[in-house]
């Protein structure tokens, strides 16, 4: 997994609507790391995040570790490495809800809404 030494901060953050859909903020510095910005704007605690380059065919370890996301808190994962990646979010419930093939540029700040919308079994 690229990730080189994420850094996960866990806060609570505005809250704010949101199709779960990602933005990047900020102008594009090449060759600098990225920063992925979940905002959980759901109606469900988060208890697992993970992210993998689309190529990756495993998921890895849960970026969350023994914390939980909860409601109306955002989680900050530092020195993205550039590229095209997949994110995959699990509430309490074992629903889950994935973002494939994100194109995270270099040096950007990459916002992302986790809404309570169109959430699937865990099965």
């Amino acid at each position: 997994m690229a990730l080189a030494s994420v850094a996960v901060l866990v806060g609570c953050g505005g809250g704010g609507g949101g199709g779960g859909v990602g933005t990047t903020t900020g102008s594009i510095v090449v060759g600098q790391p990225a920063t992925v910005v979940l905002r959980n704007v759901s109606r469900e605690a988060i208890y697992y995040v993970y992210m993998s380059p689309s190529s990756d065919s495993n998921w890895g370890a849960d970026l969350l570790g023994s914390n939980t996301l909860g409601i109306g808190q955002s989680l900050t994962l530092s020195n993205i490495t550039a590229g095209v990646w997949d994110i995959r979010v699990v509430d309490g419930s074992g629903h889950w809800k994935e973002w494939r093939n994100e194109e995270i540029h270099p040096g950007t700040q990459y916002t992302l809404d986790v809404d309570g919308e169109n959430w699937n079994s865990q099965r």
